[in-house]
């Protein structure tokens, strides 16, 4: 089977096209559920307390392979079997606008996965991505930022 080479900005922007990758890609995607809808499917029960972000990660690996709690400043919890992992959000100067902070989460755990990283890395790069997102007005990262992101990945 053919590596599946994709960047974050292609998955962030949504401009994969049709190749050997996509249906790898997608079968990612189904069994994740999607960590955009399982995540925003139990952000409310998140968002109150650790305890019931943990029943919310149970409830999810019981119907996906991988589960994905968002914590949002608190960073979010991934379950893969009974391996539950707490990634933290890294640290952020200024919160400036939140618009496109879930879509980049995902596409930077979903790029993490297509590459074959450890859940722990897919996490990181998760963080990574939105932290970015939230410093800037609107959802759109400059070709220098997307640089920079390259390169954190890399060291992560």
């Amino acid at each position: 089977m053919a590596k599946v080479q994709l960047t974050p900005e292609e998955i962030a922007a949504k401009k994969i096209r049709r190749s050997n990758g996509w249906t790898r890609f997608w079968a990612i995607v189904v069994a994740l559920v999607l960590v955009v809808g399982a995540s925003g499917f139990v952000a409310s029960k998140a968002k109150t307390a650790r305890t019931e972000a943990e029943e919310a990660l149970k409830e999810l690996a019981g119907v996906c392979s991988i589960a994905v709690v968002k914590l949002g400043a608190r960073g979010s919890l991934v379950r893969k079997g009974s391996e539950v992992l707490k990634v933290d959000a890294l640290p952020v100067r200024k919160v400036i606008d939140t618009t496109g902070a879930g879509d980049y989460f995902a596409a930077g755990f979903l790029y993490g996965l297509t590459c074959g990283y450890p859940l722990e890395k897919c996490g990181r790069i998760a963080s990574l991505l939105s932290s970015k997102v939230i410093q800037v007005v609107g959802a759109e990262l400059s070709p220098a930022r997307w640089r920079t992101i390259r390169q954190n990945i890399e060291n992560l």
